[in-house]
């Protein structure tokens, strides 16, 4: 299904515990749900860059006055990607820094 044919009712970043199991709340008793990986492109026990995270934390800035519900950040390419799919130029990235 395109991620734009989805009717998002409610967005939240959860936490798994050890066992992988979220809890979402009562509210989503008995329902179906798309569930999100967001799992970082560097391997476990590493942290990401000091430079990635300044990027990113300047990408979600922006977003959050530029773009309507983003859903994504590529600190790469700066490339922010909203709930429809539709994806933004900022002005910051890896590549710039």
């Amino acid at each position: 299904m395109p991620i734009e044919k989805i009717h998002w009712d409610k967005q939240d970043v959860v936490s798994c515990d050890d066992r992988g199991r979220a809890t979402l709340g009562k509210e989503f008793a008995n329902e179906q749900v798309f569930v999100y990986i967001a799992r970082p492109d560097y391997e476990a026990g590493t942290r990401v860059s000091d430079a990635e995270e300044e990027v990113l934390s300047k990408m979600a800035t922006w977003a959050d006055k530029h773009v309507d519900e983003f859903f994504d950040l590529n600190a790469e390419t700066g490339i922010v990607t909203d709930k429809h799919g539709e994806e933004f130029q900022s002005p910051y990235s890896l590549d710039d820094a």
